[in-house]
């Protein structure tokens, strides 16, 4: 028995949705997240950094880097640096990006444009270093980045 038209054509249109979508993958951001490195210990208002790495940049691709830290801490720098460490560029604030989150009570969100020109046709990963002064008080720290990305316009 035929399924009836309406369902034939729900179906057909899901499929080719789903194998555009599956054509298109290639023109999507796919920056990805890796390892984040922190001192398991900081002693009371000391310099430290944590190193956040990520899949190289795309040259199609415009990206940014948010991170959500506690508000008694104070960042200091933030930069791109390759993956053989040879070459660090700083991060310029991204300010406009910061209002499409919400925010934890007693945190605040920070937010960096990626121009590094760290592009996966010559490198694998980026690192993203940022540096803090620790609250003068013993504390327990939580970072939470993530990677916002979409297609440069302009190529």
């Amino acid at each position: 028995m035929p399924l009836p038209g309406h369902l034939c054509y729900y179906s057909v249109s899901k499929l080719l949705l789903i194998f555009f979508l599956i054509g298109v993958g290639d023109l999507l951001a796919q920056g990805k997240l890796g390892t984040i490195i922190a001192p398991a210990e900081i002693p009371a208002g000391e310099e430290f950094s944590i190193l956040v790495s990520a899949s190289a940049l795309q040259r199609t691709v415009n990206r940014a880097i948010v991170i959500e830290i506690p508000e008694n801490i104070k960042l200091l720098k933030a930069l791109a640096v390759d993956e053989e460490g040879e070459d660090s560029i700083s991060l310029d604030p991204y300010p406009s990006i910061v209002s499409m989150f919400t925010k934890e009570k007693g945190r605040r969100i920070a937010a960096f444009t990626d121009h590094s020109g760290i592009y996966s046709a010559n490198y694998t990963a980026v690192g993203y270093l940022f540096t803090f002064t620790a609250p003068k008080t013993a504390s327990t720290l939580v970072f939470k980045t993530c990677l916002v990305e979409r297609g440069d316009p302009t190529v």
